[in-house]
């Protein structure tokens, strides 16, 4: 069984596949990184990598044998002996990973690096799709027909506020294969202009969201109701609002996804009583205490007067 990961740079025609076991080292791993010339054949280079992206920005490692094989990640590097982070981290899907530990990556896993508000370096990934095919297309339940792509159109032009995408089966496993989605809905995911358009049907919709095992259960409940079920997830830069829906189009199988942002709700500024004087201030404050504590005001009040006496006689 072959392992194999795409490599997406800025403009996402530009991906390559890359077949893991021809590159890895004795100890089963592999760097990826800026380009380190033609001394480290165990290394795989961005092939546009800027100087943000560190010279070994994370290691890879092939464990276990034939069908056991899994693929594990680690942030940084060996340099010089000593086992080093990288410049800006890596992020696993949503979450930023540790150089002090390895990492497992399951079938549409997506590897970015820095912050996803750091748009230059948001357009250098890594997925890893399937084992299956050179390719890098993630084996589905069935070709999608024309007619569920003329709904998702449909669908598409009369949501002006969602991103549509079009997601079938996965015939391995229990996930969606993103078939087809918007520019919309490109945006919402967090992807860069005609880069997941482009990798439409070799992504899986659970690459986008941290919630994974919530997804899972999503989808299963979507495809048992046959109704809209909606979920709230953690995307790469923001929350999302995703509603599934499942269908029968053409005798087979397919889901729409309809995705928009989290708005949180915008609190309402709480009226602040009108600007008082020191007089009014003074007024409410020993009426107040009047009120509550007559007792101690009567006390008070007697104090003062006495003292405003003995000063009126000192003064006169």
């Amino acid at each position: 069984m072959a392992l194999k990961i795409d490599i997406i740079e800025p403009g996402g025609e530009d991906s390559v596949v890359v077949d893991l076991e021809q590159r890895v080292d004795k100890q089963q791993r592999v760097t990826v990184g800026r380009p380190r010339g033609k001394g480290f054949p165990h290394h795989i280079p961005f092939r546009k990598a800027i100087g943000m992206i560190s010279a070994i920005q994370m290691t890879l490692e092939i464990r276990g044998e034939g069908e056991t094989q899994e693929l594990w990640v680690r942030d940084g590097g060996y340099r010089d002996e000593e086992w080093r982070a990288s410049t800006n981290k890596t992020r696993l899907n949503a979450d930023f990973i540790a150089p002090t530990q390895w990492h497992p990556l399951r079938v549409g896993d997506v590897l970015r690096i820095g912050s996803p508000q750091n748009f230059e370096l948001a357009q250098f990934a890594i997925r890893y799709p399937t084992s299956e095919t050179a390719s890098g297309t993630i084996s589905g339940s069935a070709t999608t027909s024309f007619g569920a792509v003329e709904v998702w159109n449909a669908e598409s032009i009369l949501n002006d506020h969602k991103g549509v995408l079009l997601l079938r089966k996965v015939s391995n496993g229990p996930g969606l294969i993103v078939e087809k989605l918007d520019y919309l809905a490109e945006e919402i995911l967090g992807g860069q202009p005609g880069d997941l358009i482009n990798l439409a049907g070799r992504i899986l919709l659970e690459s986008f969201v941290n919630e994974r095992d919530e997804l899972l259960s999503h989808i299963s409940l979507t495809e048992k109701q046959m109704t809209p079920v909606t979920g709230i997830y953690t995307g790469m830069t923001h929350q999302l609002n995703l509603v599934l829906d499942c269908k029968y189009i053409d005798n087979h199988k397919c889901f729409l996804g309809y995705v928009k942002p989290v708005i949180k709700p915008v609190t309402q500024p709480v009226d602040e009583p009108e600007d008082r004087n020191w007089k009014d201030e003074l007024a409410h404050a020993f009426g107040q205490l009047a009120k509550d504590k007559p007792v101690l005001f009567v006390v008070g009040l007697i104090v003062f007067l006495g003292l405003s006496l003995v000063l009126y006689l000192l003064v006169n």
